[in-house]
């Protein structure tokens, strides 16, 4: 093979890759979140579940933070969407008390382990609970994760406020967050 061919099927495997990099991440486009509103009789109530908590080796419930707006960040440590995701996260941490929100990192890759998630959580700083094992959790009716990172809101009395596909930038959550407050 000629030395012009090779680059030109290198550069057609590389337009492929951009292509297919740029569905993916703009796979969440047009998808509309919940709308709150004012009355919440009319949002899905969060479905309940306990995962593991990286780290900590009990387990989280979800139901146990009633009370408080909580954000569920469904992921994977081997998601770059994801990992930017978490700068955003990071952003409202640091803004927001964990006495009136809490972050949640589920991790729906089950073949993640304890040991991965663990050393991703430190190598990416994360402050929040990461949980593993969160695939089943995330075809739940109401989060319905088809692609990673999803976002879902869910208010101080369990009902999904927000869900987003892809990355959901720090100002659209603390709109989201300040709504719910």
């Amino acid at each position: 093979m000629k030395q012009s061919q090779i680059i030109l099927i290198a550069i057609a495997v590389a337009v492929v890759v951009a292509l297919a990099t740029l569905v993916y991440l703009n796979s969440g486009e047009g998808q509309q979140p919940y709308d709150g509103g004012d009355d919440n009789n009319n949002l899905p109530l969060a479905a309940d579940f306990s995962l593991p908590v990286v780290d900590d080796g009990g387990l989280l419930q979800l139901s146990s933070l009633r009370g408080k707006v909580v954000i569920i960040d469904f992921m994977a440590t081997w998601c770059s969407p994801c990992a930017t995701q978490i700068e955003y996260l990071k952003t409202i941490s640091d803004e927001y008390s964990t006495s009136d929100v809490v972050i949640l990192s589920v991790d729906v890759d089950n073949d993640e382990g304890e040991n991965l998630l663990s050393n991703y959580k430190n190598d990416k700083g994360i402050t929040w609970d990461v949980l593993r094992n969160g695939g089943s959790v995330a075809s739940e009716t109401g989060y319905e994760v088809t692609n990673i990172p999803t976002i879902v809101i869910v208010d101080q009395e369990g009902h999904i406020a927000f869900r987003e596909v892809g990355i959901t930038k720090a100002a659209d959550l603390q709109r989201e967050i300040d709504r719910l407050l």
